[in-house]
């Protein structure tokens, strides 16, 4: 299921330099029911450098392949098929897919479950994707419901299986222990697709490559565009200020070097039943929607799947696990946090718009120092600051 992921978009801030012409080559389509878009310098070294077609062609080709492997749209994909399959039956999986499961399996266990793929059956009983408008729930489901559901569901339910074959070869292959359980990629398979066009542009020789899928990103160690002799410049990345309309101020700006980031939020996809507001992200723990003013959450890792996947997991989270789990792995992160406003009219105070505090890890802030950061308003210290919305 890949269009059922809404996340903070993080806005790329260029400027009109990376536009001049001979600078960089771009250019963008369609895939997993969003959108991508490339940047590569045309200065590169790389024979291919000026073959456009050519290039576009390889990252679309990649892409549909992905699709093929991982989107719950496509009856005849492999994770299809998977999740149509009976208990304890194996299933032989593509390299591509395996890379995926495996990473995903990781980052369940690191974040205490809180990230967890195979939820879908609880997506499906708050109806959210999947069934589309057709089977909208007009109530939360009964405490029975959704510990029937929980059974379903759980990373520990499936079990990957490498084979070394004859030349080095290596053979997967996918079994879950529990009928009913799905899997569903979509909180990864963005990120892994930023990595999989960013090696193969890499590859090519390539360089000052800057590489987004959904509002995922990844960066090269430098912008050749708006470098100057002696002084390489980064790809500096906005990233969105949490509200329910889209706003042209970035909450931050972080620099890029070889470095991803992914951004989830629980803000603006969301609807209302029995007059509470349900979000799309699910606790996979308890089975219910997240309530927390954990506004969004922003991760920075060489790996864009895994900042991806994470970005996911820690929304899930509490705050006060979010920071021991940041803390534990040692995670580049930037998280947002709603915060009530008081305001006074003579003895009488009430509480206002809550503004929003914005946290940042002690691994983002040592990665800030080296690189340099950037807000909207100022060059202050990047360990907190607050905004009014």
């Amino acid at each position: 299921m890949f269009k059922t992921k809404t996340i903070l978009i993080a806005l790329v801030t260029l400027s009109p330099a990376l536009f001049a012409e001979g600078s960089l080559e771009q250019f963008s389509g369609e895939t997993m029911g969003t959108t991508y878009k490339v940047k590569y310098s045309l200065n590169s070294k790389s024979e291919f450098a000026h073959e456009t077609a050519q290039i576009k062609n390889g990252v679309e080709q990649l892409l549909k392949n992905l699709n093929a492997q991982m989107s719950t749209y496509i009856q005849s994909s492999e994770i299809s098929r998977f999740n149509k399959l009976s208990p304890r039956q194996e299933m032989k999986i593509s390299a591509g897919f395996a890379e995926v499961v495996r990473a995903a399996l990781k980052i369940s266990t690191k974040s205490s479950s809180y990230f967890d793929p195979t939820v879908g059956p609880l997506l499906r009983l708050y109806a959210h994707g999947y069934d589309g408008e057709k089977n909208l729930q007009e109530k939360i489901p009964s405490p029975k419901k959704i510990e029937a559901t929980l059974a379903l569901i759980g990373m520990g339910k499936l079990e990957l299986t490498t084979t070394k074959k004859p030349r080095k070869l290596m053979e997967f292959s996918l079994s879950k222990s529990t009928a009913g359980l799905e899997l569903d990629l979509s909180a990864i398979a963005k990120g892994y697709g930023v990595d999989i066009v960013y090696r193969y542009l890499s590859s090519l020789g390539l360089s000052s490559i800057l590489v987004e899928v959904g509002g995922e990103l990844r960066g090269s160690a430098e912008n050749s565009a708006n470098s100057s002799p002696g002084k390489p410049a980064l790809w500096r990345v906005g990233i969105e200020k949490p509200a329910a309309e889209r706003s042209e101020r970035p909450m931050a700006i972080l620099p890029l070097s070889d470095m991803s980031v992914a951004t989830s939020g629980n803000y603006r996809n969301f609807r209302l039943i029995e007059g509470k507001r349900i979000g799309h992200v699910i606790n996979p723990k308890s089975g219910q929607y997240v309530q927390s003013n954990i506004a969004s959450v922003t991760v920075l890792d060489k790996s864009c799947m895994e900042a991806d996947a994470w970005a996911t997991g820690l929304l899930a989270m509490p705050e006060e696990a979010l920071r021991k789990t940041v803390a534990k792995h040692n995670l580049k992160a930037l998280w947002a946090i709603y915060k009530a406003k008081p305001k006074f009219l003579g003895w009488v105070s009430f509480w206002g718009k809550p503004r929003i505090v914005v946290h940042r890890s002690r691994a983002l802030v040592d990665y800030l120092q080296k690189f340099g950061s950037q807000n909207e308003s100022s060059q202050q210290s990047p360990i907190k600051k607050e905004t009014s919305l």
